[in-house]
């Protein structure tokens, strides 16, 4: 399955008009954007160090089924 980025629906937070600590609704969408950003780029390191690991045992020889 294809690593896909995800993008943040903000049609799903609350509409409050009062926001603690002086934040604002765009506050809080770049937050989880940079959570989601975050995420995405660990989940693609380890999937790059997955691959690399299967390339490894092939080339070694190794015929476990390494998952």
């Amino acid at each position: 399955m294809p690593l896909k980025k995800q993008i943040l629906d903000s049609a799903v937070f609350i509409r409050t008009p009062f926001w603690p600590f002086s934040l604002r609704l765009n506050d809080f969408d770049a937050a989880m954007q940079d959570v989601y950003d975050f995420f995405y780029d660990v989940n693609k390191l380890l999937l790059g160090k997955r691959a690399a690991s299967h390339g490894r045992h092939a080339a070694a020889g190794d015929v476990r089924n390494v998952v």
